[in-house]
């Protein structure tokens, strides 16, 4: 039987718009992406603090309005400087990012 490792990893809280979600170095879990149910939502994270510069620590992620919900977790991507969320989409968004 192979062992569990049980991780903690914190959370951004629902974001509905572009934000800082750590302004140091850490580790990104992941995301998860919710529509209105209607308007696609594209999603994208950054090793920044304050834009959308550096380095892309996600390809965009877009997800369809039907869908709902989307994104991925067990990244575990390293950042330096910080983690940015870009969101954007032309109805109501939001985005939850796990990190350390």
């Amino acid at each position: 039987m192979s062992e569990v490792r049980i991780e903690g990893w914190l959370s951004s809280g629902e974001q509905a718009a572009s934000v800082a979600i750590k302004t140091s170095a850490g580790r990104l879990h992941g995301i998860l992406i919710e529509t209105d149910g209607t308007d696609d939502v594209t999603a994208q994270l950054w090793d920044d603090t304050d834009a959308a510069e550096g380095t892309s620590l996600t390809p965009a992620i877009k997800v369809a309005g039907g869908d709902n919900y989307g994104g991925v977790l067990g990244l575990n991507v390293p950042f330096a400087v910080g983690c940015y969320l870009t969101l954007a989409g032309s109805g109501t968004e939001n985005a939850i990012v796990y990190y350390k």
